[in-house]
């Protein structure tokens, strides 16, 4: 019964989140919040991914910015599972999936994880690859932002 009810919650969730991106390709994620956005994609593939995200996540909120993550959408649900389980991470059992389409326009799926980073729902050209010491993650997304807060918002 339990195994039912995470599925439909899934499904409600996936159709939400698809009739959103249909519209915008992504752009959803970042406005009007007003920070930029941080949306890092996790997979189990990549065992450090899992392990470093809480103190990755941190370092960025410390910083300033809004951190989402999102799981690779190439790894199928149970795989996922596997992972988080084996990582001890289960409050990502019911991440969402980034949407696959906007993640390989933007490089995003050639090594996990990868961060994105929006402003004004214009998304660096450029994922963020891997894990990092905090200093060198926080300045990289400052870098990226940075370059994104040249172009005016629309």
């Amino acid at each position: 019964m339990a195994a039912v009810l995470i599925l439909a919650s899934l499904m409600v969730a996936a159709a939400v989140l698809s009739s959103e991106r249909a519209a915008d390709d992504g752009a959803w994620l970042d406005r009007g919040h007003g920070q930029t956005t941080v949306l890092m994609v996790l997979s189990p593939r990549m065992v450090y991914a899992l392990r470093e995200w809480p103190r990755m996540r941190q370092a960025a909120q410390d910083a300033g910015f809004r951190v989402l993550a999102a799981r690779d959408p190439r790894v199928p649900l149970a795989e996922w599972w596997a992972g988080i389980r084996a990582a001890g991470q289960p409050e990502l059992a019911f991440m969402e999936t980034v949407d696959e389409h906007m993640a390989v326009k933007l490089g995003a799926l050639n090594h996990t994880p990868a961060s994105l980073v929006a402003r004004c729902g214009q998304w660096h050209p450029w994922p963020v690859l891997g894990v990092m010491p905090d200093v060198t993650w926080v300045s990289v997304l400052r870098a990226r932002e940075a370059q994104l807060k040249e172009a005016a918002c629309p």
